[in-house]
């Protein structure tokens, strides 16, 4: 990932892998990106994510939905998030589904939340799919 990143995220990631002093918000996932070299200014969840995709992108190769996709095995926790590129938006939920993530596209627009009553306010009459539990869907700049 190049450029500008916008992150969205709704519950929390975790590794209970780990030691009880690490046992907050990405801390597991924190030591793990410090040992590749990646330094973390905070806990932050949002700045963690962002740091594991860039790293799974730039140092390992993957594409942006490959990246979105291995976070689901690397992250612990009940989330959903979003990130938004220059070029790209993608969204992830959990296994587990605890934190939902609704969206409507049609040929013009597109919409993300995580409750059907944000829609409404853009419309009455749209109603949002639901993402199933450890779904990952992106969407690509035309």
């Amino acid at each position: 990932m190049s450029g500008s990143v916008t992150m969205l995220e709704k519950g929390r990631t975790e590794n209970p892998g780990l030691p009880k002093v690490f046992r907050r918000p990405s801390g597991g996932l924190v030591l793990v990106l410090e040992a590749k070299g990646i330094r973390c200014k905070t806990f932050n969840d949002s700045e963690i994510i962002a740091h594991y995709l860039s790293y799974k992108i730039k140092r390992e190769g993957r594409t942006f939905e490959e990246a979105l996709r291995a976070s689901l095995d690397d992250f612990d926790g009940v989330f959903s998030y979003l990130v938004a590129t220059e070029s790209q938006i993608g969204a992830v939920r959990d296994r587990l589904g605890i934190k939902p993530i609704l969206f409507y596209q049609n040929d013009s627009l597109l919409l993300l939340g995580s409750e059907q009553v944000s829609f409404e306010a853009v419309d009455p009459d749209i109603y949002a799919t639901e993402m199933a539990p450890g779904e990952v869907k992106t969407w690509s700049k035309n």
